[in-house]
């Protein structure tokens, strides 16, 4: 129980383990300070800034160079002419970011009989790509969120978004990236999982 307790504990007031001087690294300091945002400003973003986003993702690693990601970009109007909504936490960009089995059809060919292997690939590579796009939008000074949803139902709704974005039956949607700047900076730690 006990451990327990100090497990709770340290998940509500948890600080990042690292050396002080990796603490210094500008790259280090990004990640762990990172935080998901769930209220922007309306101040747009610029289309350097979104390029920049974009090139970041683009440049992610993936298994052999596969790339196995789609990337669909919404500004605010587009967003709310396709889901009649505005973007979520009123964000001034999005991105859904697919992980794109079609790929592996033409680059691999013996691939073509394991599914689960394909998946896996495509998820996996989309999920780096994603997370390249978030460091680069704090490097911008951009905040971010990656959602599973568009705002209609709070759960990845495949069957949704396939039919919304005409998306062909190999391509997955995999997280809604969104994008705008922060009114304030939020205090403190999210709960983090104990390292041990």
């Amino acid at each position: 129980m006990l451990r327990l307790l100090k497990n709770l504990l340290f998940l509500f007031t948890g600080t990042p383990r690292v050396a002080k001087a990796a603490g210094k690294n500008e790259t280090i300091r990004l990640i762990l300070e990172r935080r998901s945002c769930r209220s922007f400003t309306d101040e747009p973003l610029s289309s350097d800034d979104i390029q920049t986003i974009l090139e970041a993702g683009r440049f992610a690693p993936s298994t052999v160079n596969l790339q196995t990601w789609s990337f669909i970009t919404f500004s605010r109007e587009q967003w709310q002419e396709v889901f009649e909504r505005p973007i979520p936490f009123h964000g001034a960009h999005a991105v859904v970011i697919c992980a794109d089995i079609f790929r592996l059809r033409d680059l691999m060919p013996d691939l073509h009989d394991t599914p689960f292997v394909n998946l896996s690939l495509a998820v996996f590579n989309a999920g780096l790509a994603a997370m390249n796009m978030t460091i680069a939008a704090e490097a911008l000074g951009i905040r971010s969120i990656m959602l599973s949803e568009t705002g209609r139902t709070g759960l990845l709704d495949i069957a949704f978004l396939r039919e919304k974005l005409k998306l062909p039956e190999a391509v997955l949607p995999l997280t809604t990236l969104v994008l705008g700047r922060q009114p304030r900076m939020l205090p403190g730690i999210p709960p983090r999982q104990p390292l041990d």
